[in-house]
């Protein structure tokens, strides 16, 4: 793996030049200065910050809108938003969430579904479309707390039809089922999780079972099936800087499961792996 040299990052990663060991000794001769004037400003309580994301999420801004509007990394406010957020932050990362102001986000355009030249057609008759979708978005609002049952009132549909979507028995949905249940996420998951006993006990359920809430999906990827999505996932790691890939580490090291964050850590592991068989390769090259 390449490694860029003159940063902390390589230095901590192993690497001896001298550039490399500079930047880390001017990283320390900073640090002990400032802290002994007092003006050292290390990490700060993450609580406001992720409080803040949260709400801005609900008033339908994106995590990469709110990213750009920050001046941080996308896998950051992920981070900040997962079921495991980070305790601490850094305090321009803080200042940098928190001038946002809390608005309501313009509407986003919601993609045409292109259909099928030859349409298939599901058990409960008319024209469908792969459920990979549908069945994200009705684990989701079950990991937020809202009940299969519930979210079948909303919609005015069989509790039986949205149950088989979500225990993955059906490969197609009708159409008109998946506009439905995408105007119900639309709806729900911009609003305060439920705080029943029964919602918790839902929420438990979903969460153990392995159903991502709202927020962990990437907005514009929620309809893609299930290969598309980890084709898109692994596409987007690779894009990654190392920062960016070593949240993705860190936040799948403390149980967070979103698609990005899975496949940031996967692409880590790849990296050090594929790291590690060059150190070797160069080390048998000169035993040789």
């Amino acid at each position: 793996m390449n490694v860029k040299h003159g940063t902390r990052w390589a230095y901590g990663q192993g690497c001896p030049c001298g550039p490399c060991h500079q930047a880390q000794t001017a990283y320390d001769t900073t640090r002990y200065h400032a802290i002994k004037a007092g003006t050292w400003q290390g990490l700060t309580d993450a609580t406001a910050t992720r409080n803040h994301v949260l709400k801005l999420l609900t008033l339908g801004h994106s995590k990469k809108g709110i990213a750009r509007a920050a001046g941080l990394t996308h896998v950051a406010i992920i981070h900040l938003a997962s079921n495991n957020p980070p305790k601490n932050v850094l305090p321009r990362t803080a200042a940098g969430i928190l001038t946002i102001p809390l608005t309501v986000a313009p509407p986003r355009p919601t993609p045409a579904r292109t259909a099928p030249s030859q349409p298939k057609r599901t058990r409960f008759g008319g024209p469908s479309i792969p459920v990979d979708g549908t069945r994200r978005r009705i684990r989701s609002l079950a990991a937020a707390g809202w009940s299969i049952r519930h979210q079948a009132e909303r919609m005015n549909a069989s509790p039986s039809t949205l149950v088989d979507i979500a225990r993955g028995r059906t490969t197609q949905v009708r159409a008109d089922i998946a506009d439905a249940v995408a105007s119900l996420f639309r709806e729900l998951h911009m609003v305060p999780l439920p705080t029943s006993s029964e919602a918790i006990r839902v929420r438990t359920n979903a969460l153990a079972q392995g159903w991502l809430p709202p927020f962990a999906f990437e907005e514009d990827c929620l309809d893609l099936t299930d290969a598309e999505m980890d084709a898109e996932m692994r596409r987007r790691a690779q894009q990654m800087t190392v920062d960016e890939l070593r949240l993705c580490q860190l936040g799948y090291q403390k149980g967070e499961r979103s698609p990005l964050i899975v496949a940031g850590y996967l692409e880590r592991r790849r990296q050090l792996t594929r790291r590690a068989a060059e150190r070797s390769a160069g080390r048998l090259q000169v035993a040789a």
